[in-house]
């Protein structure tokens, strides 16, 4: 079986990407698939992987700490069963509360800040495979040992899942329906600048750097392994898979950064709303 595509990648997508090593997966397993040829078939992969990573843009997060003491001061003010009753906003469709909802951010983003560790381990077995490619004929495969993604995927469809309706798109709610007590307010300020604080102190320029590093290995690799032999399909299977795997895990850190920085300014208008 053979299922041809476009060599065209300059708006690749994830949903590219997973189309295309479902192909090369469905291809590799056909029996007497004479044609399919691994060398030619990870060129076109990594070439995907390129173009998507090129489009991932990561903004830092330090102008967007939020102060916890002007909402306190308002609610403070009115008393908490009062201020209860006022309008806030919220980010677009959120149906949960606050506290819950900003230790979910703090958590993806404790996962986040492991990113440059794991795609530097997956960058040494590519360096491993340059210096010695006869290990990408191994049937094996290339014996990666480290950690492939860092459950980024995971808590962003959670977060998703649990915290927003996609159905509504409500952006105000009342106060009492997202805070359940005054004490919660400081925590969940709390909880979003620990989350920045983390971003500054594992920069995600850094992640984008360690990718492309990872991009540039991918390319050295391709002209090194000679003729159709030359991969194993264990070995093609392997580096896709980790390959797609970082692809989900990058665009899940892109939605976090985003759910964050939406986030702090929704607290940062709600202060308005209430004191109006």
């Amino acid at each position: 079986m053979s299922i041809d595509t476009s060599d065209n990648f300059a708006t690749a997508s994830l949903e590219d990407l997973e189309n295309l090593a479902r192909v090369i997966s469905m291809e590799g397993l056909a029996i007497g698939a004479l044609n399919f040829d691994p060398k030619r078939r990870f060129n076109q992969f990594m070439d995907q992987a390129g173009q998507f990573f090129k489009k991932v843009k990561f903004e830092a997060l330090a102008s967007f700490k939020v102060a916890s003491g002007d909402m306190n001061s308002v609610v403070s003010h009115y008393g908490y069963v009062q201020s209860a009753t006022k309008e806030i906003v919220v980010p677009e469709g959120f149906i949960g509360q606050w506290l819950p909802y900003s230790a979910c951010l703090k958590e993806a983003m404790q996962k986040a800040s492991k990113s440059e560790f794991v795609i530097r381990s997956f960058n040494d077995t590519l360096g491993r495979l340059i210096n010695d490619p006869e290990l990408l004929k191994a049937l094996s495969g290339v014996g990666h040992s480290g950690q492939t993604n860092m459950g980024l995927d995971e808590a962003m469809r959670y977060i998703g899942k649990t915290f927003f309706d996609g159905r509504s798109n409500h952006i105000t709610r009342t106060l009492g329906a997202v805070v359940e007590r005054t004490a919660d307010i400081p925590q969940v300020h709390n909880n979003v600048n620990d989350a920045i604080a983390l971003d500054k102190a594992h920069p995600a320029s850094k992640v984008l750097e360690a990718i492309d590093r990872t991009m540039q290995l991918a390319n050295t690799i391709v002209p090194m392994a000679e003729g159709k032999d030359s991969i194993s399909k264990a070995a093609l299977q392997e580096l896709i898979d980790i390959t797609l795997e970082l692809a989900r895990e990058m665009e899940a850190y892109g939605v976090l950064l985003f759910r964050i920085r939406q986030f702090s300014e929704s607290l940062k208008d709600s202060v308005k709303m209430l004191k109006k």
